[in-house]
């Protein structure tokens, strides 16, 4: 799995963490990053909604 910047599912999930964070809600480590990016891209996979690397994937 790519933790850098070029990954877009990476940094939405350290937004996600960064949103949790400032609502008192949760906090979640920088190691856990991946495991939440991990989650919200097989949402999306499960929900069925298209992303812009289904898109890139066609072109190919």
């Amino acid at each position: 799995m790519t933790t850098s910047d070029e990954d877009p599912v990476w940094r939405i999930a350290v937004q996600v963490a960064d949103c949790f964070s400032q609502g008192g809600y949760a906090f979640v480590e920088d190691d856990m990053i991946d495991s939440l990016a991990a989650t919200l891209r097989t949402f999306l996979e499960r929900a069925g909604i298209s992303t812009s690397d289904d898109v890139t994937d066609l072109r190919e």
